[in-house]
């Protein structure tokens, strides 16, 4: 079991005067989607956490041109074990995870996951979401893609900016988010997820559970990315599910508990999903056993159908608190 505390950096006026400081900033805490955030007004950031920040940064810093990093969100983890033969217990210390805008100066092939690993591996307890952006590319966004920039460079965490030359994000109109184009997308992944989920369950030709898997993969996929755009406003620039998954974590507990991976079962189901067309080119057409693919792909049409609740209430609310366009 993991047992999440969860902090997101952001929205109060002082955190800009503040934000250098790494000693205080004002946060916000929520525990599940149906909640609303609670500002906790003049926190002390975790000495702790600084210290990740810092070494995550560096780590950065060190293997790509940086422009500038934003820390929007973070959360503790700590896992633990219940077996049959004895109480529940702890295992290590609690985890961070830190979620980090990364606007650099060049672009790397895989940098996100390349990065993300070397933090794991060089900075203690410690795991890193990264959303890596050129700045330059930045320019060509409209308004209501900005906006998410806009609010994490203005309300998040600003851990790190080059002295000389630090991002500059072009406005002519302060950025607004339009619920209008957030549902298009959203209503485009849909009918993309529900066309190949309904293909999915019409294949009935033994040895074909690997097209399946990857079929189910592209379902969860779609609708990953179009409950990103609509809860944060962000569409991604890398697609492993796990990566998407870290995401959706900030604003539903949905894919961990559909797609769960504490178990040796749980993590044999989740590999399967993680099959994606291009290991296809290799996959030999055998039998893999119906029972996991039929419970995948239950569980897959469980999550469109409780996504597109979740979806259908944050665009209903969107529009009541956006203003016109």
């Amino acid at each position: 079991m993991v047992e999440y505390q969860w902090y997101w950096l952001g929205t109060a006026g002082t955190v800009r005067n503040l934000r250098h400081t790494l000693t205080k900033v004002t946060i916000f805490q929520t525990y599940c989607t149906n909640q609303k955030p609670k500002m906790m007004k003049n926190t002390l950031l975790n000495p702790e956490l600084t210290i990740v920040l810092q070494e995550a940064s560096a780590v950065i810093k060190n293997n790509i041109r940086t422009g500038g990093i934003y820390c929007f969100a973070t959360r503790r983890e700590r896992i633990s074990h219940t077996t049959v033969f004895n109480e529940p217990t702890e295992t290590g210390t609690a985890k961070t995870h830190v979620y980090l805008l990364v606007l650099t100066e060049e672009t790397k092939m895989n940098a996100t996951a390349d990065l993300s690993d070397l933090i794991a591996g060089l900075v203690p307890d410690c795991k890193a979401t990264l959303l890596l952006h050129k700045n330059t590319s930045l320019r060509q966004l409209t308004s209501h893609q900005k906006w998410f920039f806009d609010h994490v460079m203005k309300e998040g965490l600003l851990v790190w900016e080059h002295p000389d030359f630090p991002p500059y994000l072009h406005l002519d109109t302060e950025p607004l988010r339009n619920p209008a184009l957030s549902g298009s997308y959203w209503h485009q992944r849909l009918r993309i997820a529900r066309t190949y989920l309904e293909s999915e369950q019409q294949i009935e030709a033994s040895g074909m559970e690997c097209v399946q898997h990857s079929m189910l993969h592209v379902v969860v996929e779609q609708v990953c990315l179009g409950m990103i755009a609509v809860f944060l406003g962000y569409q991604p620039t890398h697609y492993s599910l796990g990566y998407l998954f870290d995401l959706c974590s900030l604003f539903t507990p949905l894919t961990n508990e559909l797609f769960p991976r504490q178990t040796e079962e749980d993590r044999q189901l989740y590999a399967l999903l993680t099959t994606n067309f291009g290991t296809l080119r290799h996959a030999k057409t055998h039998y893999h056993g119906f029972t996991n693919t039929e419970l995948l792909s239950k569980r897959c049409g469980i999550f469109v159908e409780q996504a597109e609740l979740l979806v259908t209430k944050e665009l209903e609310r969107l529009e009541t608190i956006t203003p016109n366009n």
